[in-house]
């Protein structure tokens, strides 16, 4: 992944990525585990916290549902982006 910054704009693209996903995807375990890992992400957002902050906090929910990896490469897409 290197060493690049995390930014609000990455988290809100791995955010619009995942609500396609899931949109797409009508697996309930899935789509409870992201809305778990994600339900924060805006508000804290809109609260100024610190992106690298809001990232741990969602790998910290990510691991309770084995979704690390996952969440570590839409991270890795997202900066590609941006």
């Amino acid at each position: 992944m290197g060493n690049k910054e995390i930014t609000a704009e990455h988290l809100l693209d791995m955010l619009g990525n995942i609500l396609i996903e899931i949109d797409s995807d009508s697996n309930e375990i899935y789509t409870k585990a992201m809305a778990d890992i994600l339900h924060n992400v805006p508000a804290r957002i809109i609260n100024k916290i610190e992106a690298k902050l809001i990232y741990a906090d969602m790998m910290r929910v990510a691991e309770r549902h084995k979704k690390e990896k996952y969440l570590t490469k839409l991270l890795y897409l997202s900066q590609r982006k941006y």
